[in-house]
């Protein structure tokens, strides 16, 4: 895996979880390959895999929807 990752073991990694519905249903992968600076100051990272996660329960609520009114339209 670390070769399709670039290749570099990296000094720090970090794992951000994407939720929807309250179940994470996706990992983001974070590092800081040859640096050795810390990963820190993440706050502008957690705001997008907030909305992230947002976007794909609003996704999966239209398709909820566009489904049950399909239904309804061939009752």
């Amino acid at each position: 895996m670390l070769a399709e990752l670039g290749g570099v073991k990296p000094f720090e990694i970090a794992f951000f979880p994407i939720v929807a519905e309250g179940k994470v249903v996706a990992m983001l992968y974070c590092d800081n390959g040859t640096s050795s600076n810390s990963i820190n100051n993440t706050e502008g990272l957690e705001i997008f895999i907030s909305h992230a996660g947002l976007a794909l329960e609003k996704s999966l609520l239209q398709r909820r929807l566009k489904e049950m009114e399909q239904r309804r339209g061939s009752d």
